[in-house]
This record gives structure tokens, C-alpha cells and sequence, in this order.
């Protein structure tokens, strides 16, 4: 089934030019709210008293994520 919507997408990437850059601008606005419900939980964790590698842990993920996104964003835009 994974195979089955990649293949859709790179379909439609190949028949609407356009598509690719939609499709990485929504991948890179996904992505920034990903991040951003990242620090989000860091931020409240860290203010209810969390141990520190959690909060380290969320905001490396949120970092992560933020990266990755661009990075697939601008990959797909091109």
C-alpha cells in the first residue's frame, strides 16, 4: 500500500509541475507545526518540572523535524 501512494505522488509530481510546489510547501508548513507541538511539550514540561533529558529529547525531535521538513520541502520544490 506505501508503494501504491508513492508512486501516486511521483505520478502527479510528473503531470502538474505545479504540484511540487504545493505539495513541498504543505510538507514544510506540516513540519513547522510539528516542531512547534515540540517546543510546545518542552516548554510545558519544562515548567511542570520534567527531568531535563525529556525536555532535551522534545526539543531535539522538534529540531529534527523542523530540519527535515525544509530540507524535504525545498528537495521536492526543485
Amino acid at each position: 500500500m506505501n508503494i501504491v501512494i508513492k508512486l501516486i505522488l511521483v505520478a502527479l509530481a510528473f503531470a502538474f509541475p505545479k504540484f511540487k510546489m504545493g505539495y513541498g510547501v504543505f510538507l514544510i508548513i506540516l513540519m513547522t507545526f510539528v516542531s512547534l507541538f515540540a517546543f510546545s511539550a518542552a516548554y510545558f514540561d519544562h515548567s511542570f518540572g520534567e527531568p531535563d533529558w525529556i525536555v532535551r529529547n522534545e526539543i531535539l525531535f522538534g529540531i529534527g523535524a523542523s530540519v527535515i521538513g525544509w530540507i524535504l520541502g525545498i528537495a521536492l520544490m526543485r
